[in-house]
């Protein structure tokens, strides 16, 4: 006969469970948005129409990156984040901040 087997035992310290972890986690999206939001304010005017697509694309593909987003939705968040920074007269609202702080709030976990 085999010894029973009983429930698991739970996680502790692990990756998400230290305090780094859970840091991670919750502030790297709003410090991404906080990221973007200041490439927007430094490409205004019209250097943000020439150059803030491919500045904004870059920090896209960093912030992307460091998120550990893969796949289609990069592509489309690489994107959104050239667009946001070459857009004119975004500069006054940190769009991707609060963007960032709402989907974190919202997040399951």
């Amino acid at each position: 006969m085999s010894a029973p087997q009983g429930d698991p035992p739970p996680e502790t310290g692990g990756p998400v469970d230290s305090l780094g972890g859970r840091l991670r986690r919750d502030l790297l999206p709003i410090a991404s948005g906080i990221l973007i939001d200041t490439v927007d304010l430094a490409t205004f005017g019209p250097l943000g129409l020439y150059g803030g697509f491919v500045v904004g694309g870059l920090v896209g593909w960093l912030v992307c990156s460091a998120n550990g987003i893969s796949g289609n939705r990069r592509w489309l968040l690489i994107a959104a984040a050239a667009a946001y920074t070459a857009m004119p007269f975004t500069e006054a609202v940190p769009l991707a901040t609060v963007l960032a702080v709402l989907s974190r709030l919202l997040s399951k976990r």
